[in-house]
This record gives structure tokens, C-alpha cells and sequence, in this order.
């Protein structure tokens, strides 16, 4: 898989398939330890279209057409999810070098607690842990 094969997503590509992949991603999410509050700080408050839409507006959405979606910011991966059915194939791997190589100023990534299968992605691609971030519930 190359770098164009993970191309950024641009407005007319936020409907369908993508859409489907969003809401599959942010139910994954909300299931794991820590990963409703997560998706409540990451949305800040908007709904999970209006938070695609913004996504998809400033260039942050990237995907594997059907099979990968990663969220980031200027200098973090805030989520990657992969479709379980393309997992351990090389797709989340092939979309993280990706978006490293077109956004050479990302830095760090976020891991859910427990969420050991992120935690070897990211070690696969010779990144390691190095910070643990406690927060009080809110």
C-alpha cells in the first residue's frame, strides 16, 4: 500500500462508505475503557456528523477506502481503527507511514488503556511509549 493508496478525504468523499467507517470507528471507540470520554473531549460537544464534517474540513481524515480511518491534529494521531476483517494485514501500518510521511510534524499518537493492539501498531512502526496521561472523570 502506497501513500496515495491512504489520500487524505476531501468534503464530497464525507457520505457513504466513509460515513458507515466514521460511526463503526466511534462505536469501537466508545466501547473500550476510557473510550467515551475520549470521543466526548476529542467531539467537543458536536454531533459525530458535525465532527466528520470538520474533520474532513481541515484535511485532519484520512482513509484505506472500506478499510481504515485515522484521526489527527497538527502534531497527534488521535485514532486509528481498522475493520476487523483487515486487521493484522499490514492496512493500519500502511496508513499510519502514510500520514507520518505527508505530516512529518506528527509526533505522537493516543492509546486507550488496554487497547494493546494500537499499542503494537505504533511499535510496529518503531514508535515507543513514553508518557501516561492521568485524568480526573468528568
Amino acid at each position: 500500500m502506497t501513500a496515495s493508496e491512504a489520500s487524505p478525504v476531501v468534503a464530497v468523499e464525507a457520505t457513504g462508505d466513509l460515513a458507515e467507517l466514521w460511526g463503526t470507528a466511534l462505536g469501537a471507540l466508545r466501547l473500550q475503557r476510557g473510550g467515551t470520554a475520549l470521543a466526548r473531549d476529542l467531539g467537543a460537544g458536536r454531533t459525530d456528523d458535525d465532527w466528520l464534517a470538520d474533520a474532513v474540513a481541515r484535511g485532519d481524515l484520512w482513509h484505506v477506502p472500506g478499510a481504515a480511518i485515522a484521526l489527527i491534529d497538527a502534531t497527534t494521531i488521535l485514532g486509528v481503527y481498522v475493520v476487523p476483517d483487515r486487521r493484522r494485514r499490514g492496512v493500519g501500518a500502511a496508513l499510519v507511514t502514510a500520514v507520518r510521511q505527508a505530516r512529518p510534524g506528527l509526533r505522537d499518537a493516543l492509546v486507550l488503556p488496554g487497547d494493546r493492539a494500537t499499542k503494537s501498531l505504533y511499535e510496529s512502526r518503531g514508535w515507543r511509549a513514553r508518557l501516561l496521561t492521568m485524568a480526573e472523570p468528568s
